[in-house]
């Protein structure tokens, strides 16, 4: 029997498109057509507008190497393979038929000759991609309409507050539809005290050290960054959209201007002047450091000597450089090396013995663990169900609904958990599998996409491939330390350090 591979993605969860109702459905499927499941890609709550799913990129590995022993991928429908016509275009026709694969969709015949398949096929992903976009205008509208309203447009509350959820009267899919609003919580006084001392001017972790507010300056910047919300006012519309990794226009947050902000919404723990005074302190300080984008230097974080100083780069000169007023290595020679150099390890015999080794010796997590995270999630969403019901009957809401959003954020928790658990089973299953053959086609794959890539997505796969490129200021020896995956959190570093005169290169040490 011909073997196949099921894909299946969620986007919300509900039981008509459940990754369970999916799996189920297309093993009948399966069944009807003599196919032999023989693998499973899945994507759990991701949208299909995107291409970057971690299901849906395994997926396109596995197409592309030749010993993935099926050759039928089966799906429930167009939609749930991608909602924009590119996506699924560029999977079909350019991956899976590169690589003699076929895709087939439960809601298409199996006896329709190839021309009706094609117009067919067309006008489904067609009504996807609409599908797609009049559903984000209306929840972006219903968004709009919310903040209008004075209740949040979705999230987390900011540290120094908490939400407040108010029932709307309305059901959906067996729940009440909440709205929420912030409250103070126990954090307010000291986000207070930090958000007034930085409006005054006091350094950052000065202000939080007095204030006694033990987060990390990332979360700091994004509390000021918030300076109109703790103003007591709802802000939407701040962050410019994510397309194929990067934000809209290269920033993160659009100009002040664009900003939609309903006022007097919910407790204020600073001034409007307060609020202002921190918010053009940090726009000041985004127009005095602007952020290199186009990955023009792709070493640059993982660049440094033996001695683990780091080599920065210039680009008034065009190079790296390893400290003010030290030597000075000319851009282009080096990357052009550092890349050579890769290309060829990742063909070398011995770097993939060396790749297959690392992968078999991985210590395997404990199966047990997979189990209490399930009865977890099944204990915490009967709690919240028992609690959402308390709630319903109540006069005062409010104390149930606190503690539902608590479980909530446990149950969040503890699906994240699982969910890290399932990829990792599923990486120790396919390192099982591991042949010299695959993990040459698989790094053979890897070469070519480095190359295929815009300079900044070329940096962050040097990224995923190297750990640190050592380079002696003296000599120009260069060492390259690999980075091999493994399911573990901390990766293996491969025993093959390769020190290499630039010179074997065909780059001479007086041409820098």
């Amino acid at each position: 029997m011909e073997r196949a591979a099921l894909y299946l993605r969620s986007s919300k969860d509900r039981k008509e498109v459940s990754i369970e109702v999916q799996r189920q459905d297309l093993r009948n499927v399966a069944k009807q057509r003599k196919l032999t499941v023989v693998e499973e890609f899945s994507d759990v709550v991701e949208s299909g507008k995107d291409e970057d799913r971690p299901g849906f990129q395994r997926l396109i590995q596995a197409v592309r190497n030749t010993h993935r022993g099926w050759s039928t991928i089966l799906v429930l429908d167009t939609s749930r393979l991608a909602r924009r016509r590119l996506i699924a275009l560029m999977f079909e026709e350019h991956e899976c038929a590169r690589y003699g694969v076929r895709v087939v969709y439960k809601t298409l015949p199996e006896s329709m000759d190839e021309g009706m398949e094609v117009i067919l096929k067309s006008q489904l992903q067609a009504m996807d991609e609409w599908h797609s976009i009049t559903s984000r205008q209306k929840g972006l509208a219903g968004m709009a309409q919310n903040v209008k309203d004075g209740y949040r447009a979705g999230g987390r509350a900011p540290y120094g507050y908490r939400l407040e959820h108010t029932p709307t009267g309305t059901i959906r899919e067996g729940a009440p539809v909440l709205k929420s609003k912030l409250e103070l919580s126990d954090d307010a006084p000291r986000a207070q005290t930090y958000l007034r001392a930085r409006a005054q001017g006091t350094k950052r972790t000065v202000a939080a050290r007095e204030a006694g507010v033990t987060l990390s300056d990332t979360s700091l910047v994004g509390i000021e960054w918030n300076a109109l919300t703790y103003a007591g006012h709802t802000v939407w519309n701040v962050h410019n959209e994510i397309k194929h990794g990067h934000y809209v226009g290269g920033t993160k947050r659009r100009p002040r201007k664009d900003w939609v902000i309903h006022r007097d919404t919910h407790p204020a723990l600073i001034t409007d002047d307060e609020a202002n005074c921190i918010l053009k302190a940090l726009e000041a300080y985004s127009r005095r450091r602007p952020r290199q984008t186009g990955g023009k230097y792709l070493l640059t974080g993982m660049l440094r000597t033996p001695a683990g100083m780091p080599w920065y780069g210039e680009s008034s000169r065009d190079c790296y450089r390893v400290a003010k007023g030290g030597r000075n290595v000319r851009r282009e020679a080096l990357e052009t090396a550092v890349l050579g150099k890769v290309m060829g390890d990742l063909k070398a015999a011995r770097f993939v013995d060396a790749v297959l080794s690392a992968a078999r010796a991985a210590p395997k997590q404990e199966a047990g663990r997979g189990r209490e995270l399930r009865a977890r999630v099944s204990e915490l969403s009967e709690r919240i169900g028992r609690m959402m019901n308390l709630a319903a009957e109540m006069a005062l809401p409010g104390p149930a609904l606190r503690k539902v959003e608590e479980l909530e954020r446990e149950r969040v928790k503890a699906l994240e958990g699982l969910e890290s658990w399932e990829a990792t089973q599923a990486q120790y299953a396919a390192r099982s599998e591991l042949t010299a053959a695959s993990v040459r086609a698989a790094l053979d794959g890897l070469g070519e996409q480095l190359f295929d890539q815009e300079r900044d997505q070329m940096k962050v796969a040097l990224g995923v491939i190297l750990q640190r490129v050592e380079l002696d200021p003296e000599s120009l020896d260069c060492r390259l330390h690999y980075r091999i995956g493994s399911p573990e959190p901390d990766s293996i570093v491969c025993g093959i350090t390769q020190a290499s005169p630039w010179g074997r290169h065909g780059c001479c040490h007086d041409t820098w």
